[in-house]
């Protein structure tokens, strides 16, 4: 799957970067119930390396549907980050169905499955490009579009400073890439908490992108667009 994008190459001269884009799927090693799901942005020509990579988690809960203690191992098995999305997911239920506009006792009041966005990094030469909405466009794409799914994301950038690995972000910081993951209206991202849990995103399953805004070929699928 080929993504274009043109940016700024190395020397400050122009250059025409084509992405590929590709996703895959496994089961995890130690709980195969839950799904690992990764997606890559790779062009090769320009660079030796992946240029941007997203990792998720797939956990589905079923009938309980908001996790419950007997689902913790799922979250708590891969990191720290997936462990506090559990925490912060049991401890605000009603401010994630107010930002999401669920009313209780609804079809969609307990979700049964949980697209948790690990991680996404993107290469320092390689942003101001949109390939970590891209990556996040796929992955819901492939699980995150059905109504009973719910999508969690932490908007927490990264640092790529090899002096200084332990730079924490600022405030500001997380408040820009939060925007920044929320301009997409697609993605439909919203804030649980901005005081208390800043960078902490959640969405509902939407329908998946046929068509670039420009409209030209599929964006992600070739399936023809059903016209009204």
């Amino acid at each position: 799957m080929r993504a274009g994008a043109k940016g700024q190459g190395m020397d400050n001269k122009k250059a025409d970067y084509f992405f590929t884009i590709r996703t895959s799927v496994t089961r995890h090693y130690d709980f195969p119930e839950m799904l690992v799901l990764y997606v890559t942005a790779e062009d090769e020509e320009n660079f030796e390396k992946h240029s941007a990579e997203l990792k998720a988690l797939i956990i589905h809960t079923g009938p309980e549907g908001f996790p419950e203690k007997d689902s913790f191992h799922l979250f708590d098995v891969e990191s720290h980050h997936t462990m506090e999305a559990y925490y912060l997911i049991q401890n605000n239920k009603q401010k994630i169905r107010d930002a999401l506009g669920i009313v209780e006792d609804s079809y969609l009041d307990d979700p049964e499955t949980f697209l948790v966005i690990e991680k996404i990094d993107v290469d320092e030469e390689c942003r101001g490009l949109g390939l970590a909405l891209r990556l996040i466009k796929e992955a819901k794409n492939v699980f995150g579009y059905w109504p009973s799914t719910m999508s969690l994301l932490k908007a927490y950038p990264t640092n790529r400073d090899p002096f200084n690995e332990s730079k924490t972000p600022t405030l500001d910081d997380i408040r820009s890439l939060t925007n920044y993951y929320m301009s997409d209206e697609n993605l439909g991202f919203k804030e649980i908490d901005p005081v208390n849990e800043p960078g902490w995103l959640v969405a509902l399953g939407a329908e998946p992108y046929y068509y670039c805004e420009d409209g030209q070929e599929a964006f992600f699928s070739t399936r023809q667009k059903i016209k009204s």
